[in-house]
């Protein structure tokens, strides 16, 4: 299993899993760092936990 995931890296392990998202992809760095920019940078994000994953909480 880790040489398996050396060679195919974390993305490749999780991209079929991803085909059950609503999203059908998942997050890529840039993703998170734009929640973390909306979350720094909009007062009235308050006390509260932003979900990136790709809407998998809606289907589980």
């Amino acid at each position: 299993m880790v040489g398996r995931a050396r060679r195919q890296g974390t993305r490749g392990l999780l991209r079929p899993g991803s085909r059950f998202l609503p999203t059908k992809r998942i997050a890529t760095a840039p993703d998170i760092a734009e929640a973390i920019v909306l979350a720094a940078t909009n007062p009235n994000v308050t006390g509260t936990v932003l979900e990136t994953d790709g809407g998998a909480h809606l289907t589980a």
